[in-house]
C-alpha cells in the first residue's frame, strides 16, 4: 500500500524516535496488529502490519529483554515494523534492540509517552482506508483508459507508450521468449542513472533474463504470489548493482505468461517527493529523532508514488492481456487460412490417378 517511510511522515507525531532498521523504510504497510498480553500475542498476522506495541504490557510477560526477543521474533513474521509505547529513549533495553532491528532491517519506532495508542491506530487505519479508496478510482479510470487503446486497435505500442506517459517512468514489454520487443521512454528521457548500466532499455532488461525465467520455473510450482512484483535489475551482491528496480506484471496464464509488462522504477522510493524526515545516524545504535513537525508534514496523500504505479501497471496489464489474445487468435486465424488455401491449391493442381 504505502511504505513506512511515508507513512511515518504524514502520521506519526512529533518527536517520534527511529531507534533502528532504517534499510527497511521502503517496506509497504498494509495494517496494524496490536500486542496482547495473551497467547498469540498478535492475532492473525498476515504480512505487511505495523505492530502496535505498549511498553508496560510486553512488560508483563517479566522476560529480561522482551523487546530484543520480540523484534527478533517478528523479523521472520513479514511485519512491517514495530512502534513502542510508553518507553524511555533511556531505557537500557533500547540500545539493545535498536542493534537488533538494524541487524533484521525491520524500522523501530519509539512515540511519546503522551501518545494514544488508540488515537495512532486510527489514524493509522484511516490513512489505509482513504489511500484504498483513491487508488481503486484511480485504477477504474486507468482501466478505462487503457482498455480503449485496446479495443481501437491501436496495438501494444500505443499501451507501453501511455503507460509511461502516466508512471513517468520507462516502461518494456517482453514476450513469451523474454524478448524486449516494444518500450517507451518519458518525456524527460532516459534517466542518467541508468546511462552507466546501458545505452537503452532493452540491454538494460537482457541482464535479468534468467531472474525472470527463475520465476516462471517457481511460478509453474504454485510458490509465486501473481500479480505485480518487484525485481532488481541486476543479481544482489553483483559489482555493477543497480539503485533501479523493475515492477513486473505477467501477462495471459499465471504458469505459461505470454509475455511481461514492466515499468523501470528507482530503488528507495526515489521517485517520491523529497521527505522532510530527518536522521542522524552517527553510531550504529543511536536513536535517530524524526524531526516531524505540522508544517513539514506531506499533504498530498499517496506520498509513496510505488502504489500508484502498481495500479497503473495492473491496469495497463488487462489491456496487454487483451491485445496478445486478439494478435494470438489473429495470427491462428491468418495461418488457419493459408493452410487451407495451401491444400486447395494441391488438390486442384495433383494430377489425376
Amino acid at each position: 500500500m504505502i511504505s513506512i517511510n511515508a507513512l511515518s511522515n504524514d502520521i506519526f507525531p512529533v518527536g517520534t524516535c527511529l531507534l533502528g532498521g532504517t534499510a527497511g523504510l521502503e517496506r509497504l504497510v498494509t495494517n496494524t496488529a496490536r500486542f496482547r498480553a495473551r497467547t498469540p500475542a498478535f492475532h492473525s498476522l498476515r504480512a505487511g502490519e505495523f505492530a502496535l506495541v505498549p511498553f508496560p504490557l510486553l512488560a508483563v510477560t517479566g522476560e529480561t529483554g522482551a523487546l530484543v526477543r520480540l523484534v527478533t521474533q517478528l523479523s521472520g513474521a513479514g511485519i512491517s515494523g514495530i512502534v513502542v509505547f510508553d518507553l524511555d529513549l533511556e531505557h537500557p533495553l533500547v540500545e539493545e534492540a535498536s542493534r537488533e532491528s538494524d541487524l533484521r532491517s525491520l524500522p523501530l519506532f519509539l512515540v511519546p509517552k503522551s501518545t494514544n495508542i488508540d488515537a495512532l491506530d486510527l489514524d493509522i487505519n484511516r490513512y489505509l482506508a482513504e489511500l484504498r479508496e483513491r487508488l481503486i478510482r484511480s485504477g477504474q479510470a486507468l482501466q478505462q483508459r487503457f482498455t480503449s487503446l485496446a479495443l481501437s486497435g491501436q496495438g501494444l505500442k500505443a499501451i507501453v507508450a501511455e503507460l509511461s506517459d502516466v508512471t513517468k517512468f520507462p516502461v518494456a514489454w517482453e514476450d513469451g521468449q523474454l524478448y524486449c520487443t516494444e518500450w517507451a521512454l518519458p518525456e524527460t528521457g532516459w534517466p542518467r542513472d541508468l546511462e552507466k548500466h546501458a545505452p537503452d532499455i532493452p540491454a538494460l532488461l537482457r541482464p535479468t533474463r534468467l531472474m525472470l525465467r527463475r520465476w516462471m520455473v517457481e511460478n509453474r510450482r504454485g510458490s509465486e504470489p501473481s500479480g505485480v512484483f518487484r525485481m532488481p535489475l541486476v543479481e544482489d551482491g553483483h559489482p555493477n548493482a543497480c539503485r533501479w528496480h523493475r515492477l513486473v506484471a505477467p501477462v495471459g496464464s499465471g504458469t505459461d505468461p505470454g509475455g511481461f509488462l514492466s515499468v523501470i522504477v528507482p530503488d528507495s522510493g526515489n521517485e517520491m517527493i523529497p521527505s522532510t524526515t530527518q536522521t542522524n545516524l552517527s553510531e550504529p545504535a543511536s536513536a535517530s529523532r524524526l524531526n516531524i513537525s505540522q508544517g513539514t508534514r506531506s499533504s498530498r496523500l499517496g506520498f509513496d508514488r510505488d502504489p500508484d504505479h502498481r495500479v497503473a501497471l495492473e491496469a495497463a496489464s488487462v489491456a496487454t492481456s487483451m491485445e496478445v489474445i486478439r494478435t494470438r487468435t489473429w495470427d491462428s486465424s491468418t495461418s488457419a487460412t493459408r493452410t487451407f488455401a495451401c491444400n486447395r491449391s494441391i488438390s486442384v493442381f495433383l494430377p489425376p490417378s
